[in-house]
């Protein structure tokens, strides 16, 4: 049997490896911790773009469609995306055309766009943007083709260009 003190000196000998180990396991928590946050700091812009993309559309400035453009190289943003303009409806492929391409940018902006980029104008086909637009207009039902797409991208464009009619003042 052992007397006291030496179970009083077992149980000091016990609780200070017992710290010993929690100060080694705590100090691996907390790297680990660090890293984590380190990784989450270098990811949170895109999440920050990604949760509010919507506020920046339309977008009505180049400036502003080549940084959209930018962003919709991450997977997740360019999936975001495509699922929202996939929601958009309408009843022919004209309309639903039509609706993605005003919610994505102005008709202000549109004048900077040809189908074909002639006329030093950007050719959106060439954008993430513009490959998105036709990602999500394709469908089904109403059945969509990707030529369809282009059909009325270009007349959209093309349209985009007419200046407003002023009625005469007499």
């Amino acid at each position: 049997m052992e007397s006291r003190d030496e179970c009083l000196q077992r149980g000091v000998i016990t609780i200070g490896h017992d710290t010993r180990d929690n100060n080694v396991m705590g100090a691996a928590l907390l790297e680990r911790l660090d890293r984590i946050t380190a990784f989450v700091a270098m990811k949170k812009p895109y999440r920050d773009a990604d949760e509010d993309f919507m506020q920046m559309l339309p977008l009505n400035s180049m400036y502003d469609f080549d940084i959209f453009n930018d962003d919709l190289n991450s997977k997740c943003m360019s999936q975001r995306l495509k699922t929202h303009l996939i929601g958009i409806g309408g009843n022919s492929p004209t309309t639903i055309v039509r609706s993605i391409v005003l919610r994505l940018m102005t008709n202000e902006l549109g004048k900077s766009f040809s189908w074909f980029g002639h006329r030093n104008n950007k050719k959106p086909a060439d954008t993430n943007i513009g490959k998105k637009i036709i990602a999500a207009s394709v469908r089904n039902t109403p059945l969509i083709t990707e030529a369809d797409v282009k059909s009325a991208m270009i007349d959209m464009l093309r349209h985009c260009k007419d200046k407003p009619r002023t009625v005469p003042v007499l």
